[in-house]
């Protein structure tokens, strides 16, 4: 399929390939410094602490971003030397600073992020129909309940909530996609909780999106120079 997508695309515009195929090989090799520097990291990971502490403004410089953590919350970040994507927030405990629960996970936690698109999505309904595949895999009773059009910062975004059954537990969860350069760098905000705290969590996608900045790339981002436009 990507042969066929690559060779069509050739027939139409050879310089359109070209610069695509650059675009992918720079996309690639950030992705592998990125690697190197989690490998680096591993053998210094026995001293450090399980999370970074969070609040007020968390500034992520790699991907150039910023958001505010609410008042009165604590978010948990992996600590140096590990790279930096975002941050979570434990809201069973929402100012403890861990995303420790006993068996994994707490029930309900917020998730920002910002990382390479290593899956190439090329469209929100790609990161869309991604999710419901891999939570069909896992879970039962998967369904799409709302797809919506919004914004991330200055960035054009897709808000969508999922709702499926684990363990006999009704879960929600809802997230804001949003592309970065023609879809090197995907930002996101993910809620994930029962459906019966819903109602109430819900405000938390809402505030973290009010308080979202784009910030410029650094000078050094190895990215091929492109405008701001994406394919929603």
């Amino acid at each position: 399929m990507i042969a066929i997508r690559l060779l069509v695309f050739a027939i139409c515009c050879a310089s359109g390939l070209l610069k695509n195929h650059v675009h992918r090989q720079v996309v690639a090799r950030v992705q592998s410094i990125d690697k190197v520097a989690t490998a680096r990291a591993s053998t210094k990971l026995a001293q450090a602490p399980a999370y970074d502490f969070i609040e007020g403004r968390y500034a992520n410089f790699n991907y150039a971003y910023s958001v505010l953590v609410p008042k009165g919350m604590v978010g948990a970040t992996s600590p140096a030397p590990l790279p930096q994507h975002g941050f979570g927030i434990n809201l069973l405990k929402p100012s403890s600073g861990s995303l420790s629960e006993k068996g994994g996970w707490p029930k309900a936690y917020l998730w920002v992020d910002g990382s390479y698109n290593s899956l190439m999505w090329n469209s929100f309904q790609d990161v869309i129909n991604e999710n419901l595949r891999w939570k069909k895999g896992k879970y039962n009773l998967v369904r799409l309940i709302r797809r919506d059009t919004t914004h991330l910062g200055r960035l054009p975004a897709v808000r969508f909530v999922t709702a499926y059954r684990d363990a006999g537990e009704e879960m929600i969860e809802d997230q804001i996609i949003s592309f970065r350069h023609q879809g090197d760098i995907i930002y996101s905000i993910s809620l994930c909780t029962p459906e019966s705290r819903y109602d109430e969590d819900k405000r938390w996608v809402v505030e973290m999106q009010r308080t979202w900045v784009i910030d410029p790339l650094p000078d050094d981002y190895p990215v091929l120079p492109t405008d701001e436009n994406t394919n929603p």
